[in-house]
């Protein structure tokens, strides 16, 4: 989960119960140096906050950069795992710290982390696109940390994109017959409360598919759902963001990113 912003301001947190201060609800230690910052990363245990500067101020649990600060130099983009982080230097080089296993660690594949481009996360993992089309990858091999098998293919930044899709659903929560249900009946109600439609998941694709393509994704649906007037303006309390994911992922089992409108009116009914 990534929160950022394009303005500079200066961030703080609450402390509300001991385990949130440890997993970076209790930024005091670190307050006098959260100044002219630009973007702010979190993990599940801890934030990462980059500074106009280029230099990186973290706090939390398993966010010791100390063993890295002074590599932590010019650092243009931050990205974080379930546990780890990982800095873009503006020279194209990458350096990570956190917890080793799931991600904190790029020893293994340190000297290919050059000319890189971009990087994205998974829970567990991270990859990162290289300038000649390659991608990088380290971390829980599970989390797709291991992409030894394809390190001689050129790879693509659609299929770059595509990888981190497909590990990132991988995470998301699965569904029971119950849950898939209950979510299905608040989406129901929203639609029967908005549009006098309940029931009718054909009127309501035509509503999520704005571009008239025949196919969503994930972020069209959400949309819809979060959006106010005509979508459905379904706030975290009625719908969590979790039960949001369990849906896509039901919708979504082949994780090609779209779903077809007879996929769509199949698994709603």
């Amino acid at each position: 989960m990534c929160y950022c912003t394009s303005e500079r301001y200066t961030p703080s947190a609450w402390t509300p119960h001991t385990s949130d201060e440890q997993a970076g609800g209790d930024s005091s230690k670190v307050q006098e140096q959260l100044t002219d910052v630009k973007d702010i990363v979190a993990s599940g245990l801890g934030f990462a906050a980059l500074r106009a500067a280029g230099d990186v101020v973290a706090w939390g649990r398993s966010t010791d950069i100390s063993p890295v600060r002074q590599q932590l130099i010019d650092v243009q983009q931050l990205t974080a795992a379930g546990a780890a982080f990982a800095a873009l230097l503006r020279d194209g080089r990458v350096v990570s710290w956190g917890v080793k296993e799931c991600g904190g660690d790029s020893s293994r594949v340190q000297a290919q982390l050059e000319d890189i481009q971009q990087v994205q996360a998974s829970g567990a993992a991270f990859a990162a696109l290289r300038r000649d089309g390659r991608v990088v990858t380290w971390g829980l091999p599970d989390s797709g940390g291991d992409s030894e098998a394809f390190a001689t293919a050129l790879v693509s930044l659609n299929e770059f994109v595509k990888l981190m899709y497909k590990y990132e659903l991988a995470m998301w929560p699965d569904s029971t017959d119950e849950e898939l249900a209950r979510v299905v009946r608040v989406v129901d109600a929203a639609i029967d409360r908005w549009h006098h439609a309940a029931g009718n998941w054909y009127k309501v694709f035509l509503f999520i598919d704005t571009q008239g393509s025949g196919t969503i994704t994930y972020e069209d649906l959400r949309r819809f759902l979060r959006g106010g007037y005509p979508d459905l303006h379904l706030d975290t309390k009625e719908l969590p963001n979790e039960d949001v994911y369990r849906l896509w992922k039901v919708l979504d089992p082949n994780a090609s990113m779209r779903i077809r409108k007879s996929d769509f009116l199949a698994h709603m009914r």
